[in-house]
């Protein structure tokens, strides 16, 4: 059974350009990961890709870069994900206003849609199916 992307119209706009999302990337059963997030836990930025918080930003960039921006932002480790935080609100002056104060952990699973490859740093990309909902899988563990 083929699954719908929660972005699913966005993903066919771009999709006979560059595909996206590529799927020979996205094979695994479950997986701790790690996010930013707001302390609220109903934040509407929480679980949202960078295209969907600030479409206005991505509206001239290649259709590749638009796919990655639907993506959620994951580290398969702690550590990754603290240094990566540190390097971005060195970066961006905004970068806790809208991304978040904090870290949580959680499990995703096969169910909850595809992943990238994990980077050097640990950081994967995450395209949710549709009707999913991840906040009910993440805790928050520490204010960043």
């Amino acid at each position: 059974m083929n699954k719908v992307y929660k972005y699913q119209t966005d993903f066919d706009q771009i999709k006979n350009i560059c595909n996206c999302p590529q799927s020979e990337y996205f094979e695994y059963s479950e997986k701790e990961s790690f996010r930013f997030v707001f302390s609220d836990n109903a934040h509407p930025n929480n679980f949202l890709p960078p295209a969907k918080i600030n479409p206005k930003r991505f509206l001239s960039k290649s259709e590749l870069e638009r796919c990655e921006a639907l993506g959620l932002s994951m580290y398969g480790k702690k550590s990754g994900a603290i240094d990566k935080f540190n390097d971005l609100i060195a970066t961006f002056k905004n970068f806790k206003k809208v991304i978040g104060t904090h870290i949580a952990i959680g499990i995703i699973e096969k169910e909850d849609g595809h992943i990238t490859d994990e980077d050097e740093i640990t950081h994967f990309d995450m395209y949710e199916f549709k009707d999913i909902d991840l906040s009910k899988k993440f805790n928050i563990i520490e204010e960043l």
